[in-house]
């Protein structure tokens, strides 16, 4: 039968049956970031059936005196050898760019009893020297990682103990029947603990000011989400709202109501519920008939009358769902995106940012005659990675991203200059969380001691990065959620053990800190 093949981005018929071998050969890879060279079929096959619950991450760790290479491990796995092996990602030491070289789908055989189950990722290193454990290549598998899990729904867990063998993300010889093997090596496991950290940026808990109250929604481990609210004078207990999501939700106030979107664990369909002071909680419901499945966490903003909710599908498009006059309507914005969307009210104008599979930071604008399509924000000289924080000041749009550096990019649009990009330094886990508070725009994010730091801009310019006194002992972890309050400064962040926690600063006053509890999602 004649078969339809995206070769280059052009539709061509072949009029020759084609193989899965050939399939291979003409795939894109599952992760945009990455490049795609097919490992050889007999290195490969089908997973027949079984489910993807789990990473191995394994180093190359060649015998001595060979010393790990990238494009001969790619070169290994593109053609025949004799033990047929292979992995789902090859990523480089010097400047983590990674190879993809068997589909998500497919079973690549690189751990032996578990191969059925695990999405395999080689790393440039040897157990036996420190040096190939650059921060770089760390950073960029965890962002591959942090994408899996968002995925397939693998546990954000893991264990720095070599014998531990438990959690979604493991060391190759945390896996059963495979004790004696020596990577990922020691210099792994001395790093495990902050890569978990980076592979957890995109959890976060939604927060929103609604009349004089503060209210948060957190997704909790059994993947429902719990609303908590402070009412002005106190904090109330946390809510049930049910449901069952697959990421994180996010929450606006479309006037008197409060709405609230996530994507279901089960169908990947977007769903929302909303209070209305009239009659209380809606059921979750589905809006519109959600046009393909969904991954990741939505983002909301509210136009006028209008009500955008941007989401990434698992195709790697972004989706919008908007209400207006009445009635749902949805549109493909397309494009091809790592990390979700995060939308802007923009003067009454509706702007979307993502990161591109070129790690470059794009937008797309919503004009009188519909979407005008994604265009690249300038050039921010370092590659970028999570999802963007986007604010409007005064007559600008500012968006602030994570490097791949682990600095802070700052990106600044008005309509004399285009954008400029501004390196804010710094050292973060996750993604920033940037506010207005006044006249002040506000910047906060986790630093690599896992506290939360801020960094402030006023007339004077930046403060430069500063830690936020105080914080839960054990730390914290994820993405904070800032936002302005009066004139306060509020973030919301859940703590290492899964705990919502509550800091406020106003100018004059020390930080304040409230444990919220809860018990976020992994």
């Amino acid at each position: 039968m004649a078969t339809s093949l995206a070769v280059a981005g052009v539709l061509t018929t072949s009029l020759i049956p084609v193989t899965a071998s050939d399939a291979a050969l003409l795939a894109r890879p599952d992760y945009p970031a990455a490049r795609w060279v097919a490992a050889d079929p007999g290195n490969w096959g089908s997973r027949n059936g079984d489910t993807i619950t789990g990473i191995a991450l394994h180093t190359f760790d060649p015998v001595p005196p060979a010393v790990p290479d990238y494009d001969s491990t790619i070169r290994f796995f593109a053609n025949p050898n004799a033990a047929q092996t292979s992995a789902h990602y090859v990523i480089r030491s010097r400047d983590g760019d990674i190879t993809q070289m068997v589909q998500n789908q497919d079973r690549a055989n690189h751990l032996r009893g578990h191969n059925g189950n695990t999405i395999g990722i080689e790393h440039e290193a040897t157990s036996r020297e420190e040096k190939w454990y650059t921060d770089i290549m760390m950073r960029s598998s965890a962002a591959l990682v942090r994408d899996l899990c968002e995925r397939y729904l693998i546990p954000r867990t893991g264990s720095s103990e070599p014998d531990e063998q438990s959690g979604g993300i493991r060391g190759h010889n945390q896996f059963s029947g495979h004790e004696g093997n020596s990577d990922p090596g020691r210099f792994w496991y001395e790093r495990h603990d902050a890569y978990l950290q980076k592979v957890r940026g995109g959890k976060r808990d939604a927060a929103v000011p609604f009349g004089g109250q503060y209210q948060i929604f957190q997704r909790q481990r059994d993947h429902s989400v719990h609303q908590r609210v402070w009412d002005g004078s106190a904090w109330r207990g946390w809510a049930d709202l049910g449901g069952s999501f697959a990421g994180e939700p996010a929450a606006v106030a479309f006037g008197r109501q409060m709405h609230v979107f996530g994507i279901d664990r089960a169908t990947r369909e977007l769903r929302t519920r909303y209070w209305d002071p009239s009659g209380g909680w809606s059921n979750w419901a589905e809006p519109g008939g959600t046009p393909a499945r969904l991954r990741g966490n939505p983002s909301a903003v509210v136009i006028g009358q209008n009500l955008h909710v941007f989401a990434r599908g698992e195709n790697n498009q972004v989706y919008e769902a908007r209400w207006s006059d009445g009635a749902w309507r949805w549109t493909n914005l397309g494009g091809t995106v790592v990390g979700d969307p995060a939308a802007l009210d923009f003067g009454g104008q509706a702007q979307v940012y993502a990161l591109g599979s070129d790690q470059r930071l794009y937008s797309n604008v919503l004009g009188g005659s519909g979407w005008g399509g994604w265009a690249k924000s300038g050039e921010p000289g370092a590659r970028l990675t999570g999802t963007p924080s986007v604010i409007r000041f005064g007559g600008q749009a500012q968006a602030f991203v994570q490097g791949l550096n682990g600095n802070v990019y700052q990106a600044v649009w008005n309509r004399e200059g285009g954008w400029t990009w501004h390196n804010l330094g710094g050292a973060i886990f996750g993604d920033p969380s940037a506010t207005v508070v006044g006249s002040t725009v506000r910047v906060t994010a986790l630093g690599t001691d896992s506290r939360l730091w801020t960094d402030s801009w006023s007339a004077n310019g930046w403060t430069g990065w500063r830690k936020a006194a105080g914080g839960p002992a054990g730390g914290l972890t994820g993405t904070p959620t800032a936002m302005a309050f009066g004139n306060q400064l509020q973030v919301t962040v859940q703590g290492l053990n899964g705990r919502a926690h509550q800091a406020a600063w106003q100018p004059g006053s020390n930080w304040w800190w409230a444990d919220l509890g809860g018990t976020a999602a992994n």
